[in-house]
């Protein structure tokens, strides 16, 4: 029998985070996503899992709320409810994230999906991507995040704000409609067409890589899918999001998909700690915080670990409250400015992701 999905996935249930055109009075939607991601992150049974989070932000058009989103619960053609499964069933977790993008969300992320930006002719108030934002996820890639950016054609994608930020990656969306369009047939000698012959594709706008970008596939001298390395993370991007229900099984649509995935989980940076299988506990390398309890000042270290690295400190609430530099395996946090409390403390080096807890006393 398939394993069940878990019931954090409620997540990813259209408007199970703020349907459209209901306020988030005080806060308590963000909380609550806040609150729920940072569980997910800290629990044992998913801690080997890398997180796919889809961004419904940015893309949650309120004519049609379940377009372009995992929509688990109705799985219509216009979703990628199919897509979400082949995400869980080949090692990883979903979740959808419906507030704007910042570090502390970002830091519980193995890959990000950014598709198909609203315009006013979608939703009457369109999330654009702002500034802050793209500046969020320009360092969390650059630390070895994995971006997965989706447009769409001239008409149907919001590109200003969306180009800012792909242009950080040298990628830009033309706000056009390529030529090429149906059964696509000779395909590039890539990991992410292994095993495909013909791909449907169809209302694809193109892409101009820069000198730091790839072009990933060229069709009558149309680029329509490019990729970026910046730092130790990576960008892939395509003019469409090919993969919702209405044509995932079509041609090796479900193919490409698996390939596509298997690449993002592959080159984030979580999917390689996973690999060397150094998780807590594993191998018996373990974070410890001395003294624990502590007031104000405690000693974060690996134990038997000299890498460097960072370590992300948040409170039980799901704010991220610090950020430090691991340096030969350890650092202090001096913690005079926080509360007393229970803080959930992430560290992360080139080699592995560990996690512990410290209570703070005063």
């Amino acid at each position: 029998m398939e394993r069940s999905q878990p019931a954090f996935r409620i997540l990813s249930h259209p408007g199970a985070c703020g349907p459209t055109g209901v306020a988030d009075k005080g806060g308590i939607i963000e909380m609550i996503t806040s609150i729920i991601l940072l569980a997910l992150a800290f629990t044992s049974s998913a801690a080997d899992r890398p997180l796919f989070a889809l961004d419904g932000w940015h893309n949650n058009e309120s004519s049609n709320p379940t377009h372009y989103q995992w929509a688990l619960s109705s799985c219509d053609m216009g979703s990628f409810c199919g897509l979400g499964s082949r995400v869980y069933n080949i090692g990883n977790d979903t979740v959808t994230v419906r507030q704007a993008l910042s570090a502390d969300v970002l830091a519980l992320l193995s890959v990000l999906i950014i598709v198909d930006p609203d315009t006013p002719s979608e939703t009457a108030t369109p999330h654009y991507i702002t500034v802050a934002e793209a500046d969020a996820v320009e360092a969390w890639v650059r630390e070895g995040g994995a971006l997965l950016m989706l447009a769409n054609d001239m008409g149907n994608c919001e590109f200003t704000n969306l180009n800012g930020l792909a242009d950080r990656f040298n990628i830009h969306f033309n706000a056009d409609r390529a030529s090429t369009t149906g059964d696509i047939t000779g395909l590039p000698a890539s990991p992410l067409f292994e095993g495909c012959t013909t791909i449907h594709w169809v209302n694809v706008c193109t892409l101009t890589p820069g000198d730091s970008a790839a072009a990933e596939f060229t069709r009558n001298s149309q680029v329509l899918a490019a990729s970026a390395h910046p730092g130790v993370g990576k960008v892939l991007a395509f003019g469409d999001p090919i993969w919702y229900n209405e044509y995932l099984n079509t041609a090796d649509n479900n193919r490409f998909a698996l390939n596509v995935l298997s690449w993002l989980v592959d080159t984030s940076t979580v999917a390689v700690w996973e690999k060397k299988g150094r998780f807590i506990g594993s191998t018996g390398f373990n974070v410890e915080c001395s003294p624990n309890p502590f007031n104000p000042v405690t000693r974060i270290a690996i134990a038997g670990s000299r890498e460097n690295g960072i370590v992300l400190i948040y409170a039980s609430t799901g704010r991220l409250v610090a950020r430090l530099n691991l340096e030969k395996g350890a650092c202090e946090w001096d913690a005079t400015d926080q509360p007393s409390g229970l803080y959930l403390i992430q560290v992360r080096t080139g080699t592995w992701e560990l996690r512990t807890k410290a209570v703070l006393l005063k």
